[in-house]
This record gives C-alpha cells, structure tokens and sequence, in this order.
C-alpha cells in the first residue's frame, strides 16, 4: 500500500517533458534529479522512499513535490545572490556537446 502523498494527475505533456529531462546527459544534474523525484512522487511513493532510491534526503523530496505549483519550470532553482559567473549556460553547453 502507498502511502506518500500523491500528486495530482499532471498533463500527458508534462509527463513527457519530465521524462525527458529525467533521462538527459546534457541537462544540469540537480534539474535531471528534480524531475526524477517529481516523478517518483507522481507514483504516490513516500519521501523516505524516494529519497532512499534516489540518494537524497527526505526534505529535498518534500521541497520538490511542489512541481504542481510552478509546473516543470519550477525545478529550476530560484536565483540566489552570489558572484556572477564567469561562464554563460551557451557557452558550457557549447564545451559540453563539441565533438
């Protein structure tokens, strides 16, 4: 029996978005482990659970299951303040992907 709370049912779309930044190599890690905690969570798992199966805390878990809030543009992080970077995401993208 599950016992974690369940999300409510998203849009076929956004099972499909999820399920592609979940497999992603080129993605950034932390937005790949979002979704596959979003995931996860759809299937009505508990936090321990999913944090277990995923390495990550239960309170991350927690934090996450707000997906249904922002929709997938929620699991990218809220912009902290710290130095700029050095780097922009095209140009690390670029060096990532170059064969």
């Amino acid at each position: 029996m599950l016992r974690g709370r369940k999300l409510a049912a998203f849009t076929d779309e956004q099972r499909i978005q999820l399920e592609s930044v979940a497999q992603s190599t080129s993605m950034p890690h932390g937005l790949v482990q979002r979704a596959r905690i979003v995931l996860a969570c759809a299937e009505g798992v508990t936090n321990a659970k999913v944090a277990a199966q995923l390495g990550v805390s239960a309170s991350t878990v927690g934090k996450w299951r707000r997906f249904l809030q922002n929709g997938v543009h929620g699991l990218h992080d809220e912009l902290r303040f710290r130095r700029p970077r050095t780097y922009e995401d095209e140009r690390v993208a670029r060096l990532i992907n170059r064969p």
